[in-house]
């Protein structure tokens, strides 16, 4: 998988500021909404891959102590400036990597990623690590885009993924997710998945994508067949290009 045009600390040290104003990221009524999926009640909570801090933001009222978790400075010094801004005293960051973390076994009562577990380059270690920094009893809440369970679709779904954004490493199914995680000590509770509504020029232009690879994905996504145009429905709305990712939502509780 090519990763060469540049790291993910690197893509996202230079769009930080574009996350934190993303129309996708920041919707107030998707927050809202996963805030009411867990329902949270105290304890200690960690953000992973928190990004520009939405989820954490979110979170922080409902919650005794959170950590925003990145792996990336600029969007930890976004997240720093922004809790204070809000005046959420509770909210610290920490820097360090998805798949091993530098916590202790059983320190935390809740898990969030978002969007994020589509960079990382080894899920299950992942996954393994959420189950390890779970206390008995903890929740996980997972939240990502999806492929279809059809091999070839997901193939193509990746390589569309990863020509706007070269840190997209790999993006798992619904099944692959609950394999994973009932693996790893944890059981799925529920699940929903939804078609995320996409603007093709926000989504290009927010990621800094070169003209070429623009007009690549741009002729790709409106001339696909079969599951893979099913599952992105190219269409365009008044003069602008759309198209739908698939994006799951679980919440699984450790034993």
């Amino acid at each position: 998988m090519n990763h060469d045009r540049t790291s993910s600390k690197d893509q996202f040290g230079k769009s930080a500021e574009a996350y934190l104003t993303s129309a996708v990221h920041a919707q107030s009524d998707e927050l809202t909404r996963l805030v009411e999926f867990v329902n949270p009640n105290g304890g200690k909570v960690i953000d992973i891959g928190t990004g520009a801090g939405h989820m954490a933001y979110s979170f922080a009222p409902h919650v005794d102590q959170m950590i925003a978790f990145d792996l990336t400075p600029k969007m930890l010094e976004i997240v720093a400036r922004e809790s204070q801004a809000k005046g959420l005293s509770n909210v610290t960051t920490q820097e360090g990597n998805a798949e091993g973390m530098p916590f202790a076994d059983a320190e935390f009562d809740g898990v969030i990623c978002r969007v994020a577990a589509h960079h990382f380059h080894h899920v299950d270690r992942f996954v393994s690590e959420v189950g390890r920094i779970l206390k008995p009893g903890g929740w996980f809440l997972l939240v990502d885009t999806i492929t279809p369970e059809d091999s070839d679709a997901a193939q193509t779904v990746d390589e569309i993924e990863r020509r706007r954004d070269p840190s997209h490493f790999h993006n798992l199914s619904v099944n692959e997710w609950t394999n994973l995680i009932e693996g790893s000590g944890m059981s799925v509770e529920k699940h929903t998945v939804r078609r995320k509504n996409l603007d093709f020029p926000d989504w290009v232009e927010r990621m800094n994508v070169p003209a070429e690879d623009i007009a690549w994905l741009r002729e790709t996504m409106s001339n696909l067949s079969g599951e893979a145009k099913e599952y992105f429905q190219w269409r365009e709305i008044d003069g602008r290009n759309w198209f739908d990712l698939l994006e799951v939502t679980i919440l699984a509780k450790k034993s």
